[in-house]
């Protein structure tokens, strides 16, 4: 009996703490993602939460397929534009209204369907396979892909590789090429017993919470003098060939798609670091891809990097994607 008294108040203490979290500003956030055999991770469908950190606190929604929810209303006789990126595109951070497509949408009035299949911790690689997994190629007139490569979250150059994209949550689908039209799919293993529990615990703010938690304590370790293998080699320092194997593979293998579907690609790179913005410019004009140079464009306009992300966070503000849907526009007609 005594046992059974100490168990319901665990279980009342966990449900009242887990009431707590969910209705506090201390919310570890529930998982916006689901287990995908194909791609590793999706999002769920038909799902909204608050996503909030000290600077901001926002609600993100995901419609019945998995994409970032439109603020317009989706009208089948007109044709699609694909959009691809990484956690800059998925922006849970920011007003639905102001993400990215829906920006893109106000700009072009309306002329097309802006569909965001952005999925944060993933690179050009794993774009390939949401487009062909995810996409209504059939219905689509222009591609919009992102290509990060920020010396930060979002790192496409490591999120490419397999030995080097060492902080998902979650295994993704890799792929390894061999030459720009020849690759092997590197599927994600199967849902096993972690993952599992990692599915249902995902449904529940403590363990939003918990990890929080444990990656605050982490942080500090390291800014004490412990140490990571992700951060063993400096970012500037490391050999990242194979990365860019992958990239120019994947780019080149979604222009290829695009061009069979007559499909319009365009490619938006955001690429602080000059020297890896010189390497993919000089691919994407070899492969003869019109694209956009977004840190080139701040620097014309004078405009500060510092000024364009959260202070608490790197990815841009609900600004910066509305000033990245106008340069977009300023750059490239998207005619029908």
């Amino acid at each position: 009996m005594k046992f059974l008294k100490i168990m319901i108040t665990i279980f009342l203490s966990v449900v009242a703490f887990e009431i707590f979290l969910t209705y506090s500003p201390f919310a570890g956030g529930i998982s916006p993602v689901k287990y995908d055999p194909d791609i590793g991770m999706w999002h769920k469908s038909d799902f909204q939460y608050v996503h909030s950190k000290e600077c901001y606190r926002t609600e993100f929604m995901f419609d019945e397929r998995g994409l970032i929810k439109n603020s317009y209303d989706f009208q089948p006789e007109k044709q699609d534009v694909i959009i691809l990126g990484d956690s800059y595109i998925e922006a849970m951070m920011i007003k639905n209204e102001n993400i990215i497509h829906n920006s893109l949408y106000k700009e072009y009035n309306g002329q097309f369907n802006f569909l965001n299949y952005g999925l944060g911790g993933t690179g050009p690689t794993q774009h390939l396979e949401i487009l062909k997994k995810f996409a209504d190629i059939q219905r689509a007139k222009y591609l919009i892909q992102f290509i990060s490569l920020d010396e930060g979250w979002g790192r496409d150059l490591e999120e490419v590789d397999p030995q080097e994209f060492g902080w998902s949550n979650r295994p993704v689908v890799h792929l390894k090429f061999t030459d720009l039209d020849h690759f092997e799919i590197l599927k994600p293993p199967p849902i096993d017993t972690k993952e599992r529990v990692r599915e249902v615990l995902a449904h529940f703010e403590l363990y939003g919470y918990l990890k929080k938690t444990l990656k605050y304590y982490k942080n500090r370790l390291l800014d004490n003098g412990g140490s990571s293998n992700a951060l063993e080699i400096p970012y500037g320092s490391r050999d990242w060939g194979t990365s860019w194997d992958q990239i120019k593979g994947a780019v080149f293998q979604i222009n290829k798609l695009s061009k069979n579907n007559h499909i319009g690609h365009r490619v938006i790179i955001f690429s602080p670091d000059r020297n890896h913005n010189k390497v993919i410019s000089q691919f994407l004009e070899q492969q003869d891809i019109a694209y956009l140079d977004l840190v080139g464009e701040l620097e014309k306009r004078g405009i500060d990097l510092n000024s364009i992300t959260f202070t608490c966070d790197g990815h841009w503000t609900d600004e910066t994607h509305r000033l990245f849907a106008s340069l977009i526009r300023s750059k490239f007609s998207l005619e029908n």
